[in-house]
């Protein structure tokens, strides 16, 4: 028993001694962040973002990793936003109060080839997940404006933006080189935002991961700039201007070679001083479960009903018209956005009528670009010098958003189709107006669109897939035809610049059928014109379509044939040469009936 108290009374006094020293500890480490940030018990934030870049993402979130595991050494205040569940409400509040942003995905800036002016809402900031959770492809940007708006970071906080396209001057994989002037300007313009949140220094880096620049800034005393001219993918090209977006900042340019390869850059203000970052940064936990902007789904409500309003040609902008349940029009806002992705499903060009089928085949209801950043082979900081893999962005990946416009049930919005003719699945999303998505249950209620995307001038066809034919007689078979193009096929009144009169008529279009026998693979003589009688294919307007008999000889002998059925514009263009696909119909020929006379006839 005696000895027992003796134990318990020594180890109280280890106790008590270890939380002196313990309270020792604390007191140093409170009196010097910066040893207590060498300890691993600084406070400064460090946001660390990976947004959907299809195939590449996990070699960006790797990168990340390593940035995180940097700043996990000198600070214990994190947070990881990464794909598939980096959303603009996840990442905002990730952002909020950081001393370092760490950003690896798609860059979208400007200039940029695909508009001709600057549009806050999308250019210069990030590409992220538009739904939580779904996969590593879809990606929404959300711009400068959002981040200026819904962003603060801590005093002097540094923004490092790596693997983007735009944000360091460069462009796009297969992109010529910038003008220096041009480079400046989406340097410049990349910082803009940042700067705006509160940033005293925007890196991009387009061949470097962030790990290095993380351990710099907690644990040197050292500028910005000093940090990045340290950097070991310095090349000493720097190349300084005025910052004509953000009065005062400076921007600083490093290119691979004098005046090509801007794959490094700083935006940086003249009070981006020397600072300690353990100082900034209030604490801010993980950002939790992806949020959405809520639901839109009334009990009981159907599904919407989603339609194209004109004939779907590619490179053209068209209105997609999404007609609401009547228990869910009055959960609506007056501001809608829609989001709209497109996704090729197929290369057949051509579209499925019947005879008599409706005349507009262009869809049917079933369910500003940047490049993905380089990938690269390797990130050490002993070998700056490794050429990144370059792949460039899907456009099947990117959901480009737009108010709509309406009210009640019925919403319309315009869409850019894609620049190829083919196959597509269209699907649209709800997005609130600061373009945050509503709910899986609510993105449910608008069906995909299985839209049939045509050039400028097409035809398609409705047509039997086989008929039977008797060797050498006529042959007649009904189909029906569609332009589903934008232009017309003719005819056209020919006029000359002395007489604006017409002169005379422009040939006629006509269909022309071209015979290849299966059995032998041989062809059957030249292209025959199929219209009956004399009557050319006139006036089929765009969006609509006619019955037309065509007129045939069957060939002689008898056997398997194809017959291809192609239209001949009025200024002699074949549709089928031009890439349309034409109407296949197979001919079952046989050999013609020999009347049996009987005995009498011998």
């Amino acid at each position: 028993m005696r000895l027992t108290r003796v134990a318990t009374l020594l180890l109280v006094g280890l106790v008590i001694l270890d939380l002196i020293a313990v309270s020792a500890t604390i007191g140093v480490l409170q009196s010097d962040p910066l040893r207590a940030a060498a300890a691993g018990l600084g406070h400064a934030k460090v946001a660390i973002i990976v947004g959907p870049v299809g195939s590449l993402t996990d070699y960006y979130r790797g990168l990340a990793d390593d940035a995180a595991a940097a700043a996990r050494r000198l600070t214990d205040n994190v947070v990881i936003a990464y794909s598939p569940n980096a959303t603009w409400p996840v990442v905002r509040r990730a952002m909020q109060g950081a001393s370092i942003v760490v950003y690896l995905g798609h860059g979208n800036g400007w200039p940029s080839p695909y508009r001709d002016s600057l549009n806050p809402a999308s250019v210069d900031g990030l590409g992220l997940n538009p739904v939580g959770g779904v996969d590593d492809d879809a990606h929404q940007y959300f711009g400068e404006a959002a981040i200026a708006k819904g962003v603060r970071l801590a005093p002097g906080a540094v923004v490092l933006l790596h693997h983007l396209c735009y944000a360091s001057g460069a462009g796009e994989p297969g992109m010529p080189d910038p003008s220096l002037d041009v480079a400046s300007q989406r340097v410049d313009n990349y910082g803009a935002g940042w700067l705006a949140a509160g940033a005293s220094a925007v890196v991009a880096e387009g061949h470097f991961g962030a790990a290095y620049y993380v351990t710099a800034l907690l644990k040197e005393h050292r500028t910005p700039e000093q940090i990045w001219r340290a950097a070991p993918t310095f090349h000493g090209h720097v190349i300084a201007s005025a910052s004509v977006r953000t009065p005062g900042a400076q921007v600083l340019l490093d290119p691979d070679l004098a005046h090509s390869g801007y794959y490094k850059s700083l935006v940086t203000l003249p009070d981006a001083a020397a600072r300690a970052l353990a100082f900034g940064g209030p604490g801010s936990t993980e950002p939790g479960v992806p949020v959405d902007a809520g639901s839109l789904v009334a009990p009981g409500a159907g599904p919407a009903q989603a339609d194209l309003l004109g004939p779907a040609v590619a490179a053209s902008v068209d209105r997609l018209i999404v007609t609401f349940d009547a228990r869910t029009a009055p959960l609506l806002p007056d501001q809608l956005d829609f989001g709209t992705r497109w996704t090729r499903i197929g290369d057949d060009g051509g579209v499925t009528l019947q005879p008599d089928a409706a005349a507009k085949p262009s869809a049917s209801p079933t369910a500003d670009a940047s490049a993905a950043s380089a990938a690269s082979l390797a990130d050490s900081a002993t070998d700056p010098q490794v050429v990144d893999l370059v792949v460039p962005e899907a456009p099947s990946s990117l959901i480009a958003t737009a108010l709509a416009s309406g009210s009640g049930r019925q919403r319309t919005v315009n869409v850019s189709l894609p620049g190829d003719p083919g196959v597509y699945r269209l699907v649209a999303t709800l997005h609130d107006a600061d373009g945050v998505a509503y709910d899986a249950a609510t993105q449910a209620l608008v069906p995909a669109l299985i839209v049939h995307v045509t050039g400028r001038i097409w035809v398609s066809y409705g047509a039997p897939d086989q008929v039977s034919a008797t060797a050498g007689q006529p042959l007649s078979v009904s189909i029906r035809v569609a332009n589903t193009g934008s232009q017309d096929w003719g005819p056209r009144l020919l006029g000359d610049a002395v007489d604006p009169e017409p002169a005379q008529p422009d040939p006629q279009a006509r269909i022309v059928g071209h015979w290849l026998h299966l059995d032998d693979g041989s062809s059957e003589g030249q292209p025959t014109d199929l219209l009956a009688g004399s009557t050319p294919v006139i006036d089929i307007v765009p969006g609509s379509s006619e019955v037309v008999d065509l007129a045939a000889q069957a060939p002689v002998g008898p056997g398997h044939y194809l017959l291809l059925v192609d239209l001949v514009t009025s200024n002699g263009l074949s549709l089928a040469a031009a890439g349309v696909p034409p109407a296949l119909i197979r001919v079952v020929v046989a050999a013609p009936t020999v009347p049996d006379r009987g005995p009498s006839g011998r």
